[in-house]
C-alpha cells in the first residue's frame, strides 16, 4: 500500500490574492496581537515540551522564546487574538493533542513567517541590539525546520536527471545526525524506474527502486533506507502526515525515542481521523 493511501490528505479553502505589502501588515497586526498575551505564548511552550518528550529534538543552536514568536507569526494568517483566546480556552485547551500537529507542521518545515516582518525588536528587545546582518542570519536560521531529526521534505520530482534520489538520502543523512554517514549516492533511469545505490562509509549499501513519475510513492525509498541503517541499530525512519499532498514528514528515531513518538502519534487526531504514522513495518 503506498503512502498516500495510508495517510490522510488535507484541504484548506483557497484565498484571494492579495498584495504582498497587504498581506505583511495584516499577519504582522495579528502576531503582535497574538504575541501580546502571555497565555498564549505559555500556551506554545507547553506544545513545544510534549513534541520534546515525544522524542523529536529541537535544536540547540535555536532561541525559544524566536521559535515561539515563528509560530505565533505563521499562525496569526488564520487566527486574529480573540479567536486565539477562544481557541485554546476552550477546543484545544481540552485537546492539546491536536494543537501539537498543528505545530509539527509548522515548525518542521520552512517558513516565511518572518518576512516583512519588522518588530522582532518589540517582542524580544535583547534582539534590538543586533545589526542587520546578524538579525537576518538569525531569523534564517530560525527559517528552516526547528527539529534535528524531524522534516518537511517534497515528493514532487521537477529535479535535474541523477538528483532526485541523492537529494532524499541526503535529508536522510541530515535527519540521523551522524548515526548515519553517507559516501556516495547514485541514480540511474530504467523504463519507468529511479535505481538508486547507496553506499556507507563502512561500505555497506543497498539499492534503491521508485517509480519514475512526478509524485512517486516513497514507500519503497524508505523501506530500503531502513534495511540499510538496520545493521547500525542506531535509529530507523518514519513517515508522518503533513499537511498538504505534496510533502510529507519525515522523521529518524532512536530506540530509546521511538516508544515515546509511538505513543505520542498514538494519541493525535486530525479531520480525518486518527493521525497515521508510515513506520514501513
Amino acid at each position: 500500500m503506498s503512502i498516500w493511501a495510508k495517510l490522510i490528505g488535507r484541504t484548506f479553502p483557497a484565498r484571494a490574492a492579495a498584495s504582498s505589502e497587504a498581506i505583511f501588515a495584516k499577519r504582522n497586526a495579528a502576531a503582535l496581537a497574538l504575541l501580546s498575551s502571555e497565555s498564549n505564548k505559555q500556551f506554545v511552550r507547553e506544545s513545544l515540551r510534549r513534541l520534546e518528550a515525544a522524542g523529536l529534538r529541537i535544536r540547540p543552536d535555536l532561541d525559544r522564546e524566536l521559535i515561539v514568536t515563528r509560530f505565533m507569526t505563521s499562525f496569526a494568517d488564520f487566527y486574529d487574538g480573540d479567536k486565539f483566546a477562544n481557541y485554546i480556552s476552550g477546543a484545544a485547551r481540552d485537546g492539546t493533542n491536536a494543537f501539537d500537529l498543528l505545530m509539527l507542521w509548522s515548525l518542521a518545515c520552512e517558513t516565511d513567517a518572518f518576512d516583512g516582518f519588522d518588530d522582532i525588536g518589540d517582542i524580544l528587545p535583547r534582539l534590538s541590539s543586533l545589526d542587520d546582518e546578524q538579525l537576518s542570519d538569525l531569523l534564517e536560521a530560525h527559517s528552516f525546520s526547528i527539529f534535528e531529526n524531524a522534516m518537511e521534505i517534497c515528493i514532487v520530482d521537477e529535479h535535474a536527471p541523477g538528483e532526485y534520489l541523492p537529494q532524499h538520502v541526503g535529508e536522510l543523512e541530515s535527519l540521523a545526525c551522524g548515526d548515519l554517514v553517507v559516501q556516495s549516492v547514485t541514480e540511474s533511469h530504467r523504463q519507468d524506474r529511479l535505481i538508486g545505490h547507496v553506499v556507507l562509509a563502512d561500505g555497506h549499501s543497498g539499492d534503491i527502486e521508485i517509480s519514475d513519475e512526478k509524485r512517486p510513492d516513497l514507500t519503497p525509498f524508505f523501506e530500503a533506507m531502513n534495511a540499510l541503517v538496520a545493521h547500525l541499530r542506531k535509529g530507523r525512519f518514519a513517515v508522518a502526515l503533513a499537511n498538504n499532498e505534496e510533502h510529507l514528514i519525515a522523521v529518524y528515531l532512536r530506540p530509546h525515542e521511538e516508544s515515546a513518538f509511538r505513543d505520542w502519534a498514538d494519541r493525535q487526531y486530525c479531520a480525518g481521523g486518527p493521525f497515521p504514522v508510515d513506520w514501513f513495518e
